[in-house]
């Protein structure tokens, strides 16, 4: 102990005092992110230049305080709240694609980087029309401000966690902190927050959402429950640990549930079918006599993650839901096709037709698992397909990582053997949290809601020493790669083969002919997926490092690339790690997943999540070769983990929540493991359900405001209402024409695949999700000529040449546009018609 002239200095007194001050710092944060300055400003009309067409850009002169900054959209985030006024009536809709304001105008305009991209509202000269523009958003504080605070409580964190006091009176703090703000927020003490975002969300959204997410619960333990069934089955062991069972029954259910899918939408009473064949495989579990009390501590482990899964749920939901009949939506492209995908298999499950397109040759099924499901279940009950996938598909995810990695912790005991508990603890939680693009990619790639657990699934069979054990984690790599996440085959297949190979010569000769075949089919599969899916997906992004591509191609600022390049400077070092963690043979697969993420980010980021989980699961079962290279471990790990939080489409918030939801799911799956001796999952857990419920009272009425803000104002509920009037008042064997389409790669341009609602054939709609006319922008626009040609009336739809047979024409345009006398108006809303195609065109 030292001493100053006044006090004495202790480590406790030092740790105090720095508690203190990160705990102000971040009380500041969290009111300067709540009380967030509002600026606006007029547009100067000599700084207004022309862009082509309706468009014109001006700087945006908006002059933050200190520590805040406005955020502008740019390559790869939608972060902009500028609102744009004209004569004082709001423009929009906003982050609208400058081709569009350029083309369409009528008050469309986009703020990206620094400066404002716009239109009139009637498409007239902003500089001499006598109109005044003003422009308003509200500051946030600066990403470095958050940056330091973060890493000053981190630090804090990390060297006090060692203190009994500390470790027992942080939690406490927190939950009560976090408690007193959602309940003000709840009760509207604490304004609107969030306000500029756009319209609050109504009750109804709010009660359908939660509901959602607790039906994709639902359905993920009833498909585990059938598959642990099989599991049991095949494992022929009444007292099979559970660790054996329900991790062989996760994988064993995402083919059951997509047979179970197929029989459901394929035969005459498929569901009462489905449902019989169901309960058949959940029979074995009636025999099942696992070890006294670990059955119970799974239980309770779901039970205890449940509100955090549905609470991650309801917040992806809440951002990224789709048009209602109130609400305007803001999903993106990728996720409204999955969404509208569930319509297209309900409606015709073979052939797999693209709605979009009418020449566009048959769909694959590859990575529409989840949506085959919502398909099946959309033949029983009525839902939403856009909250299906995102608040029931997010909540699944978070449910299934929790379980599988605490399934996985049960079956290694990799946290029982009482050297360096807590470091592995800490370097699961952080492998887990940073092993993702960003939280929403969870949806809007919603494979990943399988292919991660599936990891955990495939790397605790490839540790077992034995022959049969490892082959099944082949055929689980390959075959569950192809029904989740094609590309994790990359990394999950060569990671098992490395295991088995030094004892490959040793194994039964049947085993290794087995092997042998599975690998032969899966190089046949792969080539396939290439062939067919290549086209596609390479030629949309250029390769090499995302941090690169976003300087060399997008010119991005550096705010925009730090993350990309810390998530790029981390891939290499965890590759270099992986051979000193690792044995060389192993480490060659998991460099590979890193080398592939660095090589093509765009398609095989799900490798740098493969790899990623395996490493450290390896780390962790290596503890103390973990404790000697500790350090630039965690620093990779801590890197990784800043993109994943930073760069989410919906902003930081999105990040947050997912540390708090994801991070407490590991928590939950940890402690159970008597070393660690955490005590508190239930009093956690309890908290969490009261957060979620403090939460939706707040979003109900109306004082959190969440939108992710992607395309604002496109997908209405105008738009809604027309495709639900297709798909009521035409045949089932109609073609549709619509002017909702376009060469550009918007919702209602060429990404247009929000019309499949409608069930029906359209002409075109849908250029960009297909390789025929992505990859040929001649052959797409001799096909929009043709569309044009038909709502012009000047080319009747019985000469052109198509693919199928129809019995009727229709149109979907909007009110502005004239079509023939003759067409017959059947629906009509504010924004667009409905009309009958007479025979002669």
């Amino acid at each position: 102990m030292m001493r100053w002239p006044f006090f004495p200095i202790t480590v406790r007194g030092v740790l105090v005092c720095a508690a203190v001050i990160a705990a102000l710092l971040t009380i500041a944060v969290a009111i300067g992110t709540i009380a967030r300055p509002k600026l606006e400003t007029n547009l100067n009309a000599a700084a207004i230049q022309q862009d082509g067409g309706f468009g014109w850009n001006a700087p945006v002169s908006l002059h933050p305080p200190a520590f805040y900054v406005i955020d502008s959209d740019g390559e790869g985030r939608v972060a902009s709240n500028l609102q744009l006024r004209e004569n004082g009536r709001l423009l929009g809709p906003p982050h609208s694609a400058h081709v569009d304001i350029r083309q369409r105008g009528q008050g469309r305009y986009s703020h990206w980087n620094g400066w404002l991209w716009f239109s009139a509202s009637d498409s007239s000269d902003p500089r001499s029309n006598g109109r005044t523009y003003l422009v308003s958003a509200t500051a946030s504080l600066h990403p470095g401000i958050l940056a330091a605070v973060a890493s000053i409580d981190l630090l804090v964190l990390i060297v006090a966690w060692r203190l009994a006091w500390f470790r027992r009176a942080l939690p406490r703090l927190a939950t009560v902190a976090a408690l007193v703000v959602a309940a003000l927020a709840a009760a509207g003490l604490l304004g609107r927050i969030n306000e500029a975002a756009g319209t609050p969300k109504d009750v109804a959204l709010v009660v359908a959402t939660l509901m959602h997410a607790l039906c994709g619960c639902v359905i993920l333990i009833a498909q585990w429950m059938a598959g642990a069934g099989l599991a049991r089955l095949g494992l022929r062991a009444r007292h099979a640990a559970p660790a054996s069972v329900l991790l062989l029954g996760f994988a064993l259910g995402l083919p059951l549930a997509a047979i179970l899918a197929v029989i459901s939408l394929s035969i005459p009473y498929g569901s009462a079918v489905a449902a019989l064949v169901w309960l058949l495989c959940c029979v074995p579990l009636l025999n099942w006599r696992p070890a006294a009390g670990e059955l119970a501590v799974v239980a309770r482990v779901a039970v205890a993650a449940l509100p955090f899964a549905i609470g991650f749920g309801c917040w992806i939901g809440f951002n990224w839901h789709g048009p209602t009949e109130t609400l305007d939506g803001s999903p993106s492209g990728d996720l409204v096709y999955y969404s509208t995908s569930i319509v297209s298999l309900s409606t015709q499950l073979y052939p797999y037709r693209n709605l979009g397109y009418e020449a566009a040759p048959l769909n694959l099924y590859f990575n529409l698992l989840f949506p085959l499901i919502g398909a099946a279940l959309s033949r029983v009950v009525t839902f939403d397909p856009f909250l299906f996938i995102t608040a029931g598909g997010a909540a699944s995810f978070v449910l299934a990582l929790g379980l599988t990695l605490h399934l996985y912790i049960q079956g290694t005991g990799i946290l029982t053997r009482g050297a360096h508990d807590r470091l592995v603890a800490l370097v699961l939680a952080l492998t887990i949290l940073a092993a993702n693009r960003y939280p929403y990619w969870v949806v809007e790639s919603i494979p990943v809601i399988h292919a991660v657990p599936l990891t955990f699934v495939v790397a605790y069979w490839a540790r077992q020493n034995n022959a049969r054990a490892r082959l099944l984690a082949f055929v689980l790599a390959v075959a569950g790669s192809a029904l989740s996440k094609v590309v994790g085959a990359a990394v999950l297949a060569p990671f098992v083969a490395a295991s088995a190979m030094p004892d490959f010569f040793r194994m039964p000769r049947r085993i290794r002919i087995a092997a042998i075949v599975v690998a032969g089919l899966a190089l046949v599969y792969a080539a396939i997926v290439l062939y067919r899916m290549g086209p596609l997906n390479f030629t949309v992004a250029p390769p090499g490092p995302v941090s690169f591509s976003l300087i060399q191609h997008y010119h991005a600022g550096f705010r925009t690339v730090v993350p990309y390049l810390m998530r790029d400077v981390a891939s290499v070092l965890l590759a270099t790690l992986a051979f000193v963690l690792a044995d060389w043979l192993v480490a060659s697969a998991i460099a590979f997943g890193f080398v592939l993420f660095l090589v093509y980010p765009f398609v095989l980021q799900f490798d740098f999540v493969c790899a990623l989980i395996i490493l450290g699961l390896i780390a962790c079962d290596r503890p103390d070769r973990l404790w000697k290279f500790r350090a630039p471990l965690l620093a990779a790990l801590l890197l990784a983990l800043a993109a994943t939080l930073l760069t989410d489409p919906a902003g930081i918030s999105t990040g947050l929540v997912w540390l708090a939801c994801v991070g407490g799911t590991v928590w939950i799956a940890l402690p159970w493991q008597r070393p660690l001796a955490w005590q508190g999952t239930g009093r956690a857990s309890l908290a969490a359900a009261l957060l979620l419920g403090l939460g939706l009272v707040a979003v109900a009425r109306g004082y959190l405001v969440l939108t992710s803000g992607w395309e604002s104002g496109v997908l209405t509920p105008q738009v809604r209402q027309i495709w639900l009037a297709v798909k009521q008042k035409t045949p089932p064997d109609a073609l549709i024409f619509t002017d909702q389409t376009g060469i550009e790669p918007g919702l209602l341009q060429s990404w247009n695949t929000y019309a499949f609602i409608g069930a029906r054939q359209i002409f075109v709609s849908n250029l960009y999700m297909n390789g025929v006319t992505r990859n040929n922008r001649e052959l797409a626009l001799e096909v929009l000529r043709e569309n044009d040609a038909v709502l012009d009336g000047s080319l009747a739809p019985a000469r052109l040449a198509l693919r199928g047979r129809y019995s009727s024409y229709f149109a979907v345009v909007s009110r502005a546009r004239h079509v023939p006398v003759e067409w017959v108006p059947m629906f009509e809303n504010e924004q667009y018609r409905l009309y009958s195609i007479p025979a002669g065109g």
